[in-house]
């Protein structure tokens, strides 16, 4: 799957590395040149005391102009809110017609947003309990592990992209894994890893 990651702060850089880890095409979309160069360079590094290794290294692209990566499959928002609008017309250049735009951001109108954008039934919206701590360019700390939950009117596309998560345990549990759910009637699909959660 080509992903582009619109907005790589913290959790955009932790998504968009485990991803890459797992095989994925990936390419962040940011507005600053520095920023690109300095993943562009050196990729991307997650640390972390949760997951199965304490350091997760994966080969990323990074750009300022989005249409360099070509369509994409999937498209992640992870602005902040009231930047929804001006990054996906900065980053309009790698949603195609087929793209199903994800978005995991805080607020109320994103969906509403992107749907005016790209129409209902290619987005996707969701919560996420992953937190991570941001430090240089393409550098994150995964602070917490948690549930992911999206969904939206292609339930198929949610599955699909539920089942291309990354599947990790984590440390603190044997027990503990990522699943993908999904339920049509409730509109979510999940990526779990939860150490708490059988």
């Amino acid at each position: 799957m080509k992903v582009a990651v619109i907005g790589p702060g913290s959790l955009g850089t932790l998504y968009g590395g485990l991803l890459a880890d797992a095989g994925h095409e990936v390419w962040l979309c940011h507005y600053r040149d520095a920023y690109v160069e300095a993943v562009e360079r050196d990729g991307v590094r997650i640390e972390s005391d949760i997951l199965d290794r304490s350091v997760v290294e994966a080969d990323v692209r990074a750009t300022t102009d989005a249409s360099e990566a070509g369509h994409v499959d999937l498209a992640f928002v992870l602005v902040k809110a009231h930047q929804t609008r001006d990054a996906l017309a900065r980053h309009e250049g790698c949603i195609g017609p087929d793209t199903t735009v994800l978005s995991l951001q805080n607020g109320l109108l994103n969906e509403r947003i992107l749907s005016d954008i790209v129409g209902p039934e290619r987005v996707l919206t969701g919560i996420t309990y992953q937190g991570g701590d941001r430090g240089d360019p393409g550098r994150v700390e995964h602070t917490y592990t948690g549930e992911t939950r999206f969904g939206g009117e292609d339930m198929d596309a949610a599955r699909e992209i539920a089942g291309s998560c990354p599947r990790r345990e984590s440390q603190t549990s044997r027990r503990s894994r990522i699943t993908a759910v999904a339920s049509g009637r409730n509109r979510s699909a999940a990526c779990r890893s939860n150490p708490s959660r059988r």
